[in-house]
């Protein structure tokens, strides 16, 4: 007789003891991978946040504040519910949680950000240090306060804090606001120093857009396996320029018509890493603004003994046209030559009787005007 045999008890307990252990590690382990993964999207938004506030800074001339929370002439009379006041924090129930819509608002409603994002975890994790997850800025009156209770530090109008607890590690993410980028972000286990760059933007396009107003420059989003994208640099003929997005409008001046601009783009990451610039993406923004033609032409007595003096209304420079050198072609009828004449007027001893036009021309950026309407000098 043949028996099959079966597995013992000791063994089907062995078993069961190794698919556990097994499972506990790969969960385990997939929740580590996971922290990690929120504390890199942690970096790299509190990143893009503190790129738009030190926009907001530049631009302004001050940090992002709301009612009460500005810099103060004695930090010695700030309280400390005045300096908490100021402190916006992201996380529900916490201190500054109603601050936080005055923040984030500073930032979107100027245009330096399309949006804050959120933590990617918020109130179901937890972080390492035991503080709970969220993002927090400190506006110049907080700074103001706790650096005046500290040897270590200063604080003006442009000072601010901003930064997050992150799971894998007890450090914090953020930045002081200081002039430097002294952004930090440690991990436990970070597996070696971030020093790869984003790869390179692509596909950059710069076109006329608002009938001619502006320049909208935009390009396919750059990848970064480290630290992740921060934001892009944009090299705006010498002057460079932060942005967080994929897109960047720019106003169009009067002595930009008529000349090609090209715009090369880098990407950084939050480690700082920098990418190689882009293909430049270019164009050719349009002539839109042409002189008025002078009017009034009149003749009359030239302080100068047997002269004619002839004169016009004078031409002014286009609306937003910062910088235009406007001079005059007056031109006799079947006659004399256009002759170049700085002043809206101009003496001649030409016999009568004789017909002349004027029309204005700005050299330095390319305009003309139209040629008046003849006027005549009868004996």
């Amino acid at each position: 007789m043949n028996y099959k045999k079966a597995f013992t008890l000791v063994e089907l307990l062995i078993v069961i003891s190794i698919i556990s252990m097994l499972g506990s590690i790969i969960i385990a382990t997939t929740t580590s991978v996971q922290a990690k993964g929120r504390d890199a999207k942690r970096t790299q938004q509190i990143r893009q946040i503190d790129l738009a506030t030190r926009l907001y800074v530049e631009t302004l001339d001050h940090a992002p504040s709301w009612d009460g929370c500005d810099v103060v002439d004695n930090p010695a009379t700030i309280s400390s519910s005045q300096a908490s006041a100021c402190i916006a924090v992201s996380t529900p129930g916490a201190v500054g949680y109603d601050n936080w819509d005055d923040f984030t608002n500073a930032l979107t409603g100027g245009g330096f950000i399309s949006s804050v994002p959120g933590d990617p975890c918020g109130e179901s994790c937890t972080s390492l240090s035991g503080s709970p997850m969220g993002y927090t800025y400190a506006a110049p009156l907080a700074v103001q306060y706790y650096c005046y209770t500290s040897d270590t530090c200063t604080a003006n109008k442009s000072s601010y804090q901003l930064y997050t607890p992150l799971e894998q590690t007890v450090a914090l993410a953020g930045s002081s606001g200081s002039s430097e980028d002294d952004y930090v972000a440690s991990f436990t286990n970070p597996g070696g120093t971030d020093t790869t760059p984003p790869t390179v933007p692509t596909d950059v396009v710069a076109t006329m857009v608002n009938n001619d107003q502006d320049i909208l420059i935009s390009w396919s989003a750059s990848t970064d396996e480290g630290s992740g994208v921060a934001g892009y640099e944009i090299d705006l003929d010498g002057l460079r320029e932060l942005t967080v997005g994929t897109s960047k409008t720019i106003p169009v001046l009067g002595w930009m018509q008529g000349l090609q601009f090209c715009y090369p783009i880098v990407a950084i990451d939050v480690a700082n890493n920098v990418s190689g610039p882009s293909i430049p993406g270019c164009v050719t923004v349009p002539v839109t603004h042409v002189l008025t033609t002078p009017t009034n032409l009149t003749y009359g007595t030239s302080p100068y003994q047997g002269y004619t003096r002839l004169s016009w209304n004078p031409v002014s420079c286009p609306e937003g046209v910062e910088t235009c050198s406007i001079d005059y072609r007056v031109t006799r009828v079947g006659g004399n030559p256009g002759t170049t004449y700085f002043n809206p007027f101009f003496d001649v001893n030409w016999p009568a009787p004789y017909c002349w036009t004027v029309y204005a021309v700005d050299e330095s950026n390319g305009w003309d005007s139209g040629i008046s309407s003849q006027s005549c000098v009868s004996p």
